[in-house]
């Protein structure tokens, strides 16, 4: 609880299988907050995992049944609700070399290693982890508006994707 309020990310959510097919599978997680200063809120999630792939598609709904008007902000700000999709990894067996990069502004910054720092923008293009000696990297592709870049290299936070 943060406020008083649920935290979405913490959350119980029901869980169906909504397509699957030789080529992937989809599946819709949906929680209706019953309680505190967001109820009333449905979050939906769709994940679906292609075959054969390391593409992950995410998509996040957020809907207000409810007549209340909720401000949706940075979850470190004032509103009501926020929202963040956050990833923490290790690249392969050492985050010694783990770096960060994204482009925004039609800016790209590389060869980072920050840890506890926000970037304010409104046009993310990317954002990314990487590991040039043991040849891995995450990325993630935002398909809507996005209000920041949250960096953390703490090295004893994630889980090894070797």
């Amino acid at each position: 609880m943060r406020n008083g309020q649920e935290l979405l990310c913490l959350s119980k959510y029901n869980f169906t299988i909504s397509e699957r097919s030789e080529k992937s599978i989809t599946l819709n997680f949906t929680l209706v907050i019953g309680s505190g200063m967001n109820e009333g809120l449905v979050v939906k999630k769709y994940f679906t995992l292609i075959k054969d792939s390391y593409v992950l598609k995410v998509v996040v709904e957020i809907e207000n049944p409810t007549e209340r008007e909720f401000l949706i902000s940075d979850y470190f700000e004032e509103g009501l609700i926020g929202y963040a999709l956050a990833w923490s990894s290790i690249i392969g067996e050492s985050s010694v070399n783990d770096l960060q990069a994204w482009k925004s502004g039609g800016t790209t910054h590389w060869e980072l290693k920050e840890h506890f720092v926000r970037t304010y923008s409104a046009d993310i293009e990317w954002c990314a982890v990487y590991d040039y000696e043991e040849g891995g990297i995450v990325i993630m592709i935002p398909k809507n508006t996005t209000v920041a870049i949250w960096r953390e290299s703490d090295p004893t936070w994630g889980m090894k994707s070797g």
